[in-house]
């Protein structure tokens, strides 16, 4: 059994944020994913970590850049993504899906050696 998680938040206006890459990755996989939302605010992967009880597990990371301006990140992390920008994100987004597909189907050195 395989527990996959997408970080992000449930509301609206996260959708297309960097903030939600994780829930966009998973919106892409060919897997029934179940996504909980919960009230109140979560502290990432430090959440996770907490909940599940260990910090050792395989992750798979999106990027989304850095702002132009260090003192800029919050805005740049949860602010609206241009179009232009979004679509590539968006092949980020694609590629993280497939190696999470590929974890589960060829285990975690096949994918990590086609994706890294």
């Amino acid at each position: 059994m395989y527990l996959i998680i997408g970080l992000g938040n449930p509301e609206e206006q996260y959708a297309k944020t960097r903030h939600n890459m994780g829930f966009s990755t998973i919106d892409k996989g060919i897997i029934k994913i179940r996504k909980k939302g919960g009230p109140g605010t979560h502290n990432g992967m430090k959440s996770v970590e907490q909940e599940i009880a260990t910090d050792i597990f395989p992750r798979v990371r999106v990027g989304i850049g850095a702002p132009t301006y260090k003192n800029d990140m919050i805005n740049y992390v949860i602010g609206q993504v241009p179009k232009e920008e979004y679509e590539v994100l968006e092949k980020g987004i694609e590629k993280a899906a497939d190696a999470v597909v590929d974890i589960i189907k060829n285990g975690i050195d096949h994918a990590m050696n086609k994706y890294n």
